[in-house]
Order: C-alpha cells, then structure tokens, then sequence
C-alpha cells in the first residue's frame, strides 16, 4: 500500500500548515485567548478564504469535497499551533451533522455559509443538569 500524500493534498497541508505558522505565533495565541470571544476572528476569516473551512463539504455545497485524510490534515496543522478557532465544532460537529441528517433545503442553505466560513455553528450535546449522563 502507498501511504504517501498526493500532490493535492500536500499542497492542502502545506496550506494549512503556513497559514498557522505565518499567522499564529504563540503570543498572538494568548491574546485571542484573553479576548471576548477566546479566538480570533480574522484568522478565522483566513481559514474561509483559503478554503480550510470547505474542506470536507462536497462541491455542491461550495466545498472542496475532502475525505478524512484531507480533513485530518488541516486538523493536524490546526492542532499543531494549538489555534483556538471552533473548527471541529462548527466544520467537523455541526456542518457534518447537517451534512448528513439535515433537509435539502438545510444543505443548500447553510453548508455553503459554514463552508466560505462566514457562519459558525454549534452542536448541543449535554444539558446543563445531565451531569454527562445522555439518557
């Protein structure tokens, strides 16, 4: 088996990687951690305009139609600068929840704005009294 990246999915990490190391250094970090929304909006933007956010969102929807190991890399990198945005909540959680139980008309709606980055969504998951038990 060949496990080696293909040339898109290099240029993919690559990306994401240079994006969080040119604009993301660790003293910048503390700062969006101390702010009102605890990240950084404009890194966010970034993410969008690149095309991070469109990941793993099929081109109907105005992604960039990447599986796990596509998705993984930019999560990597993401990780890799300790980056505070609410990617995996809101790309991975809830874009994918709607991505795959949501309407027609939900998908058309709002997976293009999670996609380009300029909506963010959360998934409930606990109550506040659940104490973690979901039943």
């Amino acid at each position: 088996m060949d496990f080696k990246l293909s040339e898109e999915q290099q240029m993919l990490q690559d990306t994401a990687a240079r994006l969080v190391r040119d604009a993301y250094p660790f003293e910048q970090r503390e700062k969006f951690s101390e702010s009102e929304l605890g990240f950084s909006v404009e890194f966010w933007a970034q993410l969008g305009e690149l095309g991070l956010t469109a990941v793993p969102f099929a081109e109907d929807f105005g992604g960039f139609g990447g599986g796990g190991v596509e998705t993984m890399l930019v999560m990597t990198e993401l990780g890799r600068g300790l980056t505070l945005e609410p990617y995996l909540q809101s790309v991975i959680f809830a874009g994918g929840l709607i991505d795959q139980l949501g309407s027609d008309a939900q998908r058309q709606d709002l997976l293009p704005q999670v996609a380009a980055g300029s909506l963010q969504l959360a998934v409930a998951l606990d109550e506040p009294q659940s104490h973690y038990n979901l039943h």
